[in-house]
């Protein structure tokens, strides 16, 4: 098995795909052109290397969702979004925000809820909140934000729990 310059240079890729910046094409990882003694980008009319011109696959579909997760080979994959993309973007994100309530941005959320951006996160990793991610950024539900606001808590930390979250401290200030 060959060694990959890229693997020398940034360590071991998760995507099994690439994408150059160079043609817009993607690629197998493992697929290359020798020119002398670097790797070029597979496709003979591409001048980019497969160490500084290669983009993992994921993150071009992270910006683009419309694309496939297995590119086809000789396709241009446009980075940025073109309007069709938009267009079916915006219309996702419209259907949801009237099945949501509306949408509201990270930032505006943790203002209304009065809470930190980790302890915001902390909620959606425990699923009690959700993120809906459109145009790169990341929305809560105006029902949720609501609902979750209608709970009454008390102030402070959970009950037992201390500052360093050990059940032997209390929170009182003495």
């Amino acid at each position: 098995m060959v060694e990959l310059h890229r693997e020398q240079a940034r360590g071991k890729d998760r995507s099994k795909y690439f994408w150059c910046l160079h043609c817009e094409r993607a690629y197998e990882r493992t697929e290359f052109r020798l020119v002398e003694e670097l790797q070029m980008c597979p496709y003979a009319d591409c001048n980019g290397d497969t160490v500084t011109d290669a983009w993992e696959w994921n993150s071009i579909r992270r910006a683009n969702p419309a694309y496939p997760r297995v590119p086809k080979h000789g396709v241009r994959y446009a980075m940025y979004r073109d309007e069709k993309i938009i267009k079916e973007e915006f219309a996702r994100y419209r259907e949801a925000s009237v099945r949501q309530g509306g949408l509201m941005i990270q930032a505006n959320a943790t203002f209304v809820l009065n809470l930190s951006k980790q302890r915001l996160s902390d909620l959606v990793q425990s699923g009690r909140l959700h993120w809906h991610e459109f145009f790169d950024t990341k929305f809560l539900s105006c029902r949720e934000i609501a609902g979750f606001k209608k709970v009454k808590r008390k102030a402070g930390r959970p009950f037992g729990k201390g500052k360093t979250g050990n059940v032997d401290e209390t929170d009182s200030a003495e």
